[in-house]
Order: structure tokens, then C-alpha cells, then sequence
């Protein structure tokens, strides 16, 4: 399934792509493989890119949720699902991990929405 969707996704951009930069994106096609990806100058590409974690906090802090939720979900349904009720004492202490996933969440998303936590620091503004 997910090799027939992703190869649906590959097949639309690509057409999308082809339309908006027509010759361009052809020339591009030859040089660059559409699966398997070439690390040869990676470095230099990236020599000047900082890692900006506010970017990742806001961008991605539903999918990270998203992430948490779906790790301790499918543990904890499997510890059941094998184990049956024996598996309650390994279960509790698993779901106590969703106290501070849900924090997390919920502050990053209080910070964002109200303003506190954008994706840059404006410039000569100390922040405590």
C-alpha cells in the first residue's frame, strides 16, 4: 500500500513539476534520481544552514504529538494484546509517559499561539 501511494505522490508532483517549469524540471530529471537520493555534495550544500529547533517546535509539534501518542499507543496494545490482563502492571506505568507528551504539546502550542514562541528571535531582543 505504501509503495502504491507513494509512487501516486512521485507520479502527481512530477506532473505538476513538468507543467509549471516545463525544459528545466527535464533537465533536472537527468541529473537527479527520482527514488534513490546522491549524497555527493551534501556538504556543501548545507555548509551555511543552522538548525533551528523554534522552527521544528512550531512546524511540528502536532506530529511529534502525533508521534508520542502512536509510540505508547501501540506499546501498550501489544504488551495487552499478548499478554492479556497480566499485562496491566507494565501498561499503567506506560501511560504515565502521556503526562508529559501532552504537556509538552500543550506548551508549545499555548506559546505559539499566543505569540511568545515564533520562529526567530527578532534581533536585540534578550531573551530570559
Amino acid at each position: 500500500f505504501f509503495v502504491f501511494v507513494y509512487a501516486a505522490i512521485i507520479a502527481a508532483e512530477e506532473n505538476f513539476l513538468r507543467g509549471k517549469f516545463g525544459a528545466e524540471y527535464e533537465a533536472y530529471c537527468q541529473q537527479v534520481n527520482r527514488i534513490w537520493p546522491s549524497w555527493k555534495g551534501f556538504r556543501q550544500s548545507t555548509a551555511g544552514m543552522r538548525f533551528n529547533w523554534r522552527r521544528l517546535a512550531i512546524r511540528e509539534y502536532g506530529t511529534m504529538f502525533g508521534l508520542g501518542l502512536a509510540i505508547i499507543g501501540i506499546r501498550a496494545a501489544t504488551l495487552y494484546e499478548v499478554l492479556g490482563e497480566e499485562a496491566l502492571p507494565d501498561i499503567l506505568p506506560l501511560l504515565w509517559w502521556l503526562v508529559p507528551v501532552l504537556a509538552a504539546y500543550l506548551c508549545v502550542r499555548y506559546l505559539k499561539k499566543s505569540g511568545r514562541l515564533t520562529e526567530y528571535r527578532s534581533p536585540g531582543v534578550e531573551v530570559s
